[in-house]
Formats: C-alpha cells, structure tokens, sequence
C-alpha cells in the first residue's frame, strides 16, 4: 500500500494532512502509517496513541483522544468560513432559499 500511494503524495501535497494511529493497530500497522508519515509534505502531523486496538478508536477514552486531535487539526488548518450557528437562527424558508440543493434546508 505504501508503494501505491507513494505516487499519489505529489498530488496530495501541499495539502495538510493528519495521520491517526495507535501503537497496538494490528490492521493498519504503527509502521506503514510512519513510511506515509515520512513521505508526505508538509503540513503534516502523525498522532500516535497508546495501547489501542484498530475499532478501539471509536469509543471510550480513545474515542475523545482521536477527536481532540482532528478537532485540533481542522481549527488549524480547515477552519470554518462562517460562523454556522448563525445560519441556524434564519427562518426555515430562508434556509431552503439559500440551500444549493432543492427542498433542503441548511
């Protein structure tokens, strides 16, 4: 896997880009997310977390790390353009007014 994405990096980058795992992942071994770690450019950041396994990661302690980390990543570099609680207090027909898709509201 990591050969066939290392000729994918050129059009990733300079992308920002966040790589999640865990030093016990017997799915996704520690080591191939190093190699694409060590291959990607810049703005890059590898979070490793301790002790859990893959589908750990969608719960519990490990659950709250993983958010806090991409939480952390897009208010860094994908940050909201509006503040969308605002387009919450428009009035129902506006919202479907303003909504690129027909008959759905933001």
């Amino acid at each position: 896997m990591v050969k066939r994405l290392e000729r994918l990096r050129y059009k990733i980058a300079p992308r920002p880009i966040l790589f999640l795992t865990s030093n016990n992942d017997r799915l996704v071994p520690p080591a191939e997310s190093g190699a694409l770690y060590a291959r990607a450019g810049e703005p890059k950041k590898l979070v490793m977390l301790n002790g859990y396994r893959h589908y750990e990661v969608y719960e519990g302690e490990a659950f709250r790390e993983v958010m806090a980390a991409t939480t952390d990543w897009y208010a860094r570099y994908i940050p909201a353009k509006n503040n969308l609680s605002s387009s919450f207090r428009l009035s129902r027909s506006t919202r479907r007014a303003q909504s690129p898709i027909p008959n759905v509201d933001l």
